[in-house]
């Protein structure tokens, strides 16, 4: 079973798992499904979103999750799923789908990094485990991003 996935909160659909907000924000759209958990264990600082540039944001977010560890992020995950039991059968089975709002689907609305896709970059290092992108990938638009991106691991 995978533990974690990601996604955008535009992207989402129920089937995908366990929707968990994952940022500092929580969205003031109107969401085609109920956002009823959070791990602010997995929120980005929100001195490190303008404050700091790509590879020390990396850093940053690497040590914050390496030290809040992998069992503990694991229980959060596991109470969630019990949880969302009470709402849906099939929770046990789920992923906990972590949520935040950059979007991939549109070569102009990329962002330059995400805290999501650090987290699954994190993960796969410290566990093994890979975590899905379940939103629209990312796509280098120049050669030059394209090196960047394979540096840091995040596309």
């Amino acid at each position: 079973m995978t533990t974690f996935a990601t996604c955008s909160y535009y992207e989402f659909r129920r089937e995908m798992g366990i929707p968990v907000r994952s940022s500092l924000g929580f969205p003031k759209f109107t969401l085609k499904y109920p956002l009823v958990h959070a791990m602010p264990d997995t929120y980005p600082k929100r001195q490190w979103l303008r404050g700091v540039d790509k590879r020390e944001f990396v850093d940053l977010y690497r040590t914050m999750i390496e030290t809040k560890g992998v069992e503990r992020l694991r229980e959060q995950a596991a109470e969630i799923r019990a949880q969302e039991q009470a709402l849906r059968a099939d929770a046990a089975d789920l992923p906990v789908v972590l949520l935040c709002f950059e979007r991939w689907d549109n070569p102009k609305k990329q962002p330059e990094y995400c805290h999501r896709h650090v987290f699954a970059a994190v993960w796969r290092d410290l566990t093994g485990e890979d975590v899905p992108e379940f939103g629209a990938m990312p796509r280098p638009e120049t050669k030059a991003q394209e090196r960047a991106a394979d540096q840091f691991g995040l596309f």
